[in-house]
């Protein structure tokens, strides 16, 4: 028999695809045997049993909604069956359904992949899980390695952890008894900043800013079964800097002690994503001022702020004069350095704790939180006139624009 880890690193593992729809197990077994794994598939819960029983598989991806199965039930059948129990289960659905998910959590899957799956995300997460069993296999096998906590240097461990440092992912192991790190790869040094032989006298609590009291509550949660394993975490560097992480936790026995095994990758790039696409669906492109959508919610905020401080909310909404025609004769690159520069200049007329905001074309809107009522937002839109009224310099070129200004306060208009 091929040893786990072998068979993630040879490509020879092999993946039961359980889904009633024939098009979906195709689509899953064209984007696995691209990775190099093996396939089998099945439409049904009872052939899945069957198949189990007959080959066991290393993983199971199955899909959620499956008229005539209980796919919750099967589940939990697979993981109280002590010969397919450390089989990991991973739930396709076409629906982010948080009670769903832990629903499948509660019957004992491993993860979620969310319908269209993505070749990239399937890849890692089977590989991840796919590693951490095998990781948990050779941990069930070497608990007498373990006990003494990776204190002999013997030909298994020289093996296990020229294993762990070809991984791309930092991988760490945490003794429950003694909260600290026993054992971690090349990977995990690196990526932490630490040294092995610093990590070793350390313990999960002196990265991440949190208590020894709450990390071992979390891992008595996850030794119990009732905790999720993956969790988006901050770690401290030793320089200061906070590294943005993706933890996939793992307990195994040890004697009598508990073996928390954790996969760590850097997430760093996927934050910055996300933070680009936040920032592209709440602030304009060209001035950097929020747009219509997040100014609608600074305005909610404002109200709320505004009614619990006996404070007054002054909204002006400013409109450039005849901006089409400078546009039409200058061309729509002045226009555009004219909206910059009036986006700046509205910007100086506030205080830090307003708002001006881009709603599109030459409209603006300014939020302004108040004491003074309508002669603080009057005094404001005059100190707009004037800052308007100074010529724009436009490639070289003077320009003069006029706007027109409208205000409404709270609560007085509304």
């Amino acid at each position: 028999m091929t040893p786990p880890a072998e068979k993630i690193k040879t490509g020879t593992a092999t993946i039961l695809i359980v889904d009633d729809e024939a098009p979906n197990r195709k689509l899953l077994e064209v984007l696995l045997r691209h990775e190099g794994y093996l396939t089998v598939s099945v439409g049904s819960g009872k052939e899945a049993l069957d198949e189990v029983a007959r080959r066991p598989p290393d993983l199971i991806l199955l899909d959620v909604m499956m008229p005539g199965t209980d796919v919750y039930q099967l589940a939990k059948l697979l993981k109280s069956d002590p010969d397919s129990a450390n089989i990991p289960v991973v739930m396709v659905t076409a629906q982010a359904d948080q009670r769903a998910q832990l629903a499948g959590l509660e019957a004992g899957a491993e993860d979620f992949l969310t319908k269209p799956i993505d070749r990239v995300e399937l890849s890692l997460r089977i590989r991840n899980l796919l590693r951490l069993k095998a990781y948990g296999d050779f941990l069930e096998h070497h608990g007498a390695l373990l006990q003494e906590q990776v204190t002999a240097c013997s030909s298994d461990l020289l093996r296990f952890r020229t294993a762990m440092d070809a991984s791309a992912d930092g991988i760490v192991m945490v003794s429950r008894a003694s909260m600290r790190f026993v054992e971690m790869n090349a990977t995990a040094c690196s990526m932490l900043g630490y040294s092995r032989d610093q990590l070793l006298q350390m313990g999960p609590a002196d990265l991440d800013g949190t208590t020894p009291e709450q990390v071992e509550a979390m891992y008595d949660l996850i030794i119990a079964g009732q905790k999720t394993t993956a969790t988006t975490e901050s770690i401290r560097r030793p320089d200061g800097s906070e590294l943005p992480v993706e933890v996939h936790r793992h307990a195994q026995a040890s004697g009598d002690d508990w073996i928390i095994v954790g996969v760590i990758r850097d997430i760093t790039e996927r934050v910055a994503v996300e933070w680009r696409l936040h920032h592209l669906a709440h602030y304009d492109a060209l001035t950097g001022l929020p747009n219509r959508t997040l100014f609608q919610e600074a305005l909610g905020k404002a109200l709320t702020l505004a009614s619990h401080r006996g404070w007054t909310v002054g909204v002006l909404f400013l409109d450039l004069d005849h901006f089409k025609h400078v546009n039409d004769t200058l061309g729509r690159a002045s226009g555009d350095e004219i909206i910059i520069q009036a986006g700046d200049r509205l910007t100086g007329c506030v205080r830090i704790r307003d708002t001006v905001g881009r709603l599109g074309g030459d409209e603006f809107g300014l939020i302004l939180l108040m004491e003074a009522g309508q002669q603080g937002a009057s005094a404001v839109a005059e100190q707009i006139r004037k800052a308007l009224r100074v010529p724009f310099d436009v490639h070289g070129r003077k320009v003069t624009i006029t706007a027109s200004i409208g205000i409404t306060v709270n609560p007085t208009d509304s």
